[in-house]
């Protein structure tokens, strides 16, 4: 604003007034922020005056000069305006570069320079010049903002000042790459007529108990006998003193205790969970889990699961190990198969009705491409042989006998318990049923793991399947591309990962153990049409389906592009950094931090734990309120995040910059106290619950604890000039490879291999960005420019060429032909397909019903500039369209990521108006 000046002096007289109230040393003259200007100052100054004279009037000018110093340094630490080292050296150069001291020969030499600049001299002086800088830089900066003219000033403040409210989907570029003849409409039609075709998974609840060890550690002790005896009893005599190893080895017999606890105290809880007495450990409920689910981020949350769905209802589980504790659960809800709503099955509603479109829709167009692309269809097909061992299908000849029974009762007696301890005349068919399945499924594990080693002797395989009346059955079986009309068959497909090492296997399918073996392999195998035509829609390419391609065309107009690149082999010159080599003083790094005492500015930062529970479609609040709840009951959000978390990107348990954290959560931090909980953010796909450890203001660190960084900051510095100085000397010296050698040493000498120049060379990586200025090099001539790499410099010579970039013809470039014009006509095609969408919600199409194929319709409320929308890595790019449309416009489709895409309704715009602009700037 142009009033910005007037403010920014004004300011003088507030500090001049504050400075009589603060505590000040005896000679100051006036406060400027925090800091005194005193007469030592105006005495140190006076050389700035061109006068002798000694008046009142050049006091007041000297005093108005430093004022005006020390307010363009608080302006400047503001706005965050800085100076570096480079400018300040180049500025240094051009005032005192023709003086004497620095010239050999009438020319400037950087080597006295770098001599000078280790120097108290020199460090002083660019004190000063770094002050100097940094007014004229701000005083620059604060011209060109009043310099602005009005309309950008308006734009300017216009951006600053508006918020805006979006709904917004992200969609899987696979969701709508496909046919036209695809629609919402259609998919929910097709959804009503195959409703029963859809169900939700099987569905189980739990309700855990969990004992942590450390819930005793204060109740174990290990004596110094103990210890010692323990110590030597073991062997470790042999192997390291006591005095190395008695820490570690106190840390572990504790563990031990308290884990040997935990567990007596887990049976304990187990028999009241059973009876559904009052429970001492941490008690959890779950949410609906699937078979496939996993149990928080245990490390066996998969197998208790599963065991949960083996158990009825009501039914308490044995103990589980889980690392740090012990966890014991009771059934308590399982939830059969049921149709499942749109919301939980929209995608793969989608994708059943768009495989179902396209087997109908081009039934021709299938028949002509497999006959056209023939070639594309060959796979690889195994001849197998397998049998399949089911238990319940085998012998029982062994007799039970009611002692038996009883022993087996007794020793597995909780596995009978439910709400009460049974007797066992209540539950002896239970039991005999039990010992039979047992009986069943060893004999099964025994004749699999016979048959298993005969698989390669026909002789004794069939002598044995005869003997346990088992057959073999031999098949084809697709291993690659395509699917087998038999379920097994394709479980078998996929456990042959190498067919070529995996000639026998032995799996689970279902109740049953399966063995196989391989018998002959057909690596080039063409399938009969009838044989795939279920399945040829899957391979082939969509845009094939949806449009005829004119190749030549394209390669007609795009053919500048399909060229063979050059090949070539390159020397290059390396001249590392030597960091090891430079000395640095005490006095050089203390220079250096005052003068880039900024750089050194620790941020604003919060260190946090969190729970986080996967929700993408925002279905699971009152389960994630449960938990919270229990956190905060429990004080422990650790444990809650171990049994019911999901993982999560976040990092957690240091420190991290606001800067870095969504506003949602940084907000969030901001109002809790240390170890406070917050409650439940929905961001992104999921919950989160945070406890907050601790919280670090923005503060310069202290020279201590950046000493080291600044010595690795120096060295680096110095070596790299160094070695630039000594690249620099080379490169003016030579012209020519064979120059090199009178100035380097054979060690800093590279030679590419010979390859194109489109390839990863060593040391410079993609040489692409200077490709073309580099194939102008001839052979022997170094390249025109030394080139910056990770650890030093390098001059590049040309030792061999092969000049290839020539044009190729429409045949030889056919594959890449295809390849690049599919893409292209992929990309095309989402993006058309989303305006359509688009198109029909501007029509008055309801988002959250339109839409749930594809994903969730999301809201993000209150952005500015600076916020960040959840699930977009990239939110600066879609705010500058925002800013190019209106309350009520959508956008058109916007590709966020290599597979996704999205679109936005504005909402709600709030802008400043004109009026409050020139109101403020009249001010």
């Amino acid at each position: 604003m142009k009033n910005l000046i007037l403010r920014f002096f004004l300011t003088v007289f507030l500090l001049i007034a504050f400075w009589l109230f603060a505590e000040q040393p005896e000679d100051a003259v006036v406060m400027v922020g925090s800091e005194y200007i005193t007469t030592t100052d105006i005495e140190n100054a006076w050389d700035t005056v061109e006068t002798t004279r000694n008046t009142s009037y050049h006091r007041q000018l000297v005093l108005k000069k430093l004022i005006e110093q020390k307010l363009l340094t608080l302006y400047a630490s503001e706005q965050q305006i800085k100076v570096d080292t480079q400018e300040v050296e180049s500025y240094f150069i051009s005032i005192y570069g023709d003086h004497e001291r620095f010239l050999t020969n009438g020319r400037f030499d950087y080597l006295k320079f770098e001599d000078f600049k280790h120097s108290e001299t020199a460090w002083k002086i660019f004190l000063d010049l770094k002050t100097e800088l940094l007014g004229n830089k701000t005083k620059s900066i604060i011209r060109n903002r009043l310099d602005m003219d009005d309309d950008k000033l308006l734009e300017r403040y216009l951006i600053e000042h508006f918020q805006f409210d979006i709904s917004y989907i992200i969609i899987e570029d696979e969701l709508v790459y496909v046919p036209t003849e695809c629609t919402p409409y259609g998919g929910w039609e097709y959804y009503r007529e195959n409703k029963d075709r859809f169900f939700d998974d099987r569905k189980v609840k739990i309700k855990i108990v969990v004992v942590p060890d450390t819930s005793f550690a204060r109740d174990v002790s290990v004596s110094q006998e103990f210890l010692t005896s323990y110590y030597q009893e073991s062997g470790l005599e042999k192997v390291a003193p006591f005095s190395e190893v008695a820490d570690s080895l106190l840390h572990m017999l504790k563990q031990d205790q308290m884990h040997n606890l935990a567990r007596e105290q887990a049976n304990t809880c187990k028999l009241k969970l059973i009876q559904d007495d009052l429970l001492d450990g941490y008690v959890f409920r779950s949410d609906e889990m699937s078979y496939t689910s996993k149990l928080g981020l245990l490390k066996n949350g998969q197998r208790i699961v599963v065991r949960a769905f083996e158990m009825p209802v009501g039914k308490t589980s044995e103990i589980f190990d889980i690392g740090t504790g012990w966890l014991v659960f009771k059934v308590l809800e399982c939830k059969e198969n049921e149709p499942a709503s749109m919301e939980q099955m929209g995608q793969l509603v989608w994708k059943s009705y768009v495989e179902y479109q396209k087997k109908n829709i081009y039934p021709d167009k299938f028949r002509k491409y497999y006959s056209t692309h023939i070639d594309s269809f060959k796979t690889l097909k195994a001849y197998l042989t397998y049998i399949e061992i089911n238990p319940r299908e085998l012998d029982s000849h062994r007799k039970i006998t009611e002692k038996q029974m009883r022993e087996y009762f007794n020793a597995n007696i909780l596995d009978f318990s439910v709400h009460r301890t049974p007797k066992f005349e209540d539950v002896r068919d239970e039991v005999r049923y039990q010992m039979t399945k047992e009986e069943r499924n060893n004999k099964a594990q025994a004749i699999g793991d016979t048959l298993y080693r005969a698989l390669f002797d026909d002789v004794k395989l069939d002598r044995l399947l005869s003997k346990h009346s088992l057959t073999a059955k031999s098949e084809m079986v697709f291993l690659k591309k395509f699917s087998n009309h038999n379920p097994l068959h394709d479980l078998i497909a996929s456990h042959i990962s190498d067919p070529f090492s995996q000639e026998v296997g032995y799996l689970y399918f279902r109740d049953s153990i399966v063995l196989y073996r391989i018998n002959s392999l057909y690596p080039g195998f063409l399938p009969e049409y009838d044989e795939i035509s279920d399945q040829i829609h899957r391979l082939m390419p969509t845009d094939d389906l949806m449009m005829e391609t004119n190749l030549r065309l394209y390669y007609e107009l795009n053919k500048d592009s399909f060229v063979i690149p050059d090949s070539v082999q390159l020397t290059l010159i390396h001249f590392p950094l030597d960091k090891a080599a430079i000395s640095v003083s005490s006095n050089q790094k203390r220079e250096f931090y005052k003068m880039n005492i900024e750089k050194f500015r620790a941020p604003h930062a919060f260190r946090f734990n969190y729970v986080y529970i996967a929700d993408p479609y925002g279905t699971k609040q009152s389960f994630t309120q449960d938990v919270q709840r229990r956190v905060l009951e429990y004080s422990d959000l650790h444990l809650a995040q171990q049994v019911l978390g999901s993982e999560s990107e976040l990092p957690q348990n240091q420190m991290d910059p606001v800067d870095e954290l969504a506003p949602e959560f940084s907000n969030t931090l901001s109002d809790l106290h240390r170890g406070q909980i917050s409650e439940a953010i929905y961001y992104g796909n999921g919950w989160y619950i945070f406890e907050k450890l601790g919280e670090q203001k923005a503060h310069n660190r202290s020279y201590n604890e950046v000493e080291r960084d600044i010595d690795e900051q120096i060295r680096r510095k110095e070596a790299d000039s160094f070695a630039y100085l000594n690249a620099k000397t080379v490169f003016d010296s030579t012209e020519y490879l064979s120059q090199t050698y009178r100035f380097v040493d054979s060690t800093q000498v590279i030679t590419t291999p010979f390859q194109e120049i489109t390839k990863e060379f060593p040391l410079l990586g993609s040489v692409m960005p200077y490709a073309k200025q580099l194939s102008r090099t001839y052979k022997g001539t170094k390249y025109h420019s030394i080139q910056k790499v990770e650890d030093g410099y390098v001059i590049i010579f040309m030792s061999k060429r092969k000049i290839a970039s020539k044009k190729v013809t429409f045949e030889e470039m056919l594959p890449v032909i295809r390849k690049q014009h599919r893409e292209e006509g992929r990309q095309n095609h989402i993006k058309g397909y989303l305006r359509e969408i688009i198109k029909e919600l501007h029509a008055g199409a309801d988002p959250d019903s339109f839409l749930v194929f594809f994903g969730k319709w999301r809201s993000a409320k209150g952005l500015t500039i600076d916020s960040e929308i959840p699930g977009i890595k990239f939110s600066k790019d879609i705010f500058e369209d925002i800013l190019n449309r209106r309350q009520g416009d959508f956008s058109h489709p916007i590709q966020v990521s290599e597979n996704s895409y999205m679109f936005y309704y504005l909402d709600k715009l709030n802008k400043v108006s004109k009026y409050n602009f020139y109101r403020e700037k009249d001010i």
